[in-house]
């Protein structure tokens, strides 16, 4: 069944600028925790060279997000995935972004440790993580976290309401890291 929320309608479209200034195309964003999947259509709609591929943890929302995507019919938005940040092991296809719009301030911790962990095992060398909300108090201790797991913290975008769009991009591969 197709979901909306009203929530997900507000500042989409300083988002998607943003997103087509910093995602280099072609390019495939991974959008963990993707809600209703309104987000995703959007973005897909306005950025036909980028792959967007949404995911959620909740089979509801996975259903909702697979309504948005026949709806939209676009060749660029992909079937969502099943996946929980939390978990060791991902669904995910070979991506060059992830992308989570108010994960991070929205659930506990573990979350936010697990987004963090599990980017840094899938993105490649140069690939980005880029985390939407109202950062600004957590912000020291998820660029902290970040640095341990190889990701190095980028300049922050500022967008209206009080968020930021942080960005932090993968470093070389060490070794057997």
């Amino acid at each position: 069944m197709k979901r909306f929320s009203p929530g997900y309608e507000k500042n989409r479209e300083a988002i998607a600028g943003l997103l087509d200034r910093i995602v280099r195309a072609p390019g495939t964003v991974l959008e963990i925790g993707a809600g209703t999947g309104q987000h995703a259509a959007y973005f897909a709609a306005q950025m036909p060279s980028i792959t967007f591929v949404p995911s959620e943890k909740d089979p509801a929302l996975v259903e909702s997000i697979d309504a948005w995507r026949a709806e939209a019919a676009l060749p660029n938005l992909r079937a969502a995935r099943l996946i929980d940040a939390t978990e060791e092991a991902w669904d995910a296809p070979a991506v060059t972004v992830v992308l989570a719009i108010e994960v991070v301030p929205a659930t506990p911790w573990a979350v936010a440790v697990g987004l963090i962990n599990g980017a840094a095992r899938i993105l490649p060398e140069g690939g980005e993580l880029l985390l939407y909300g109202p950062l600004a108090p957590k912000l020291e201790e998820i660029a902290a976290l970040a640095a341990r797991r190889g990701l190095e913290a980028r300049p922050a975008h500022e967008l209206p309401g009080r968020n930021l769009m942080a960005v932090f991009r993968q470093r070389a591969q060490s070794g057997g890291a």
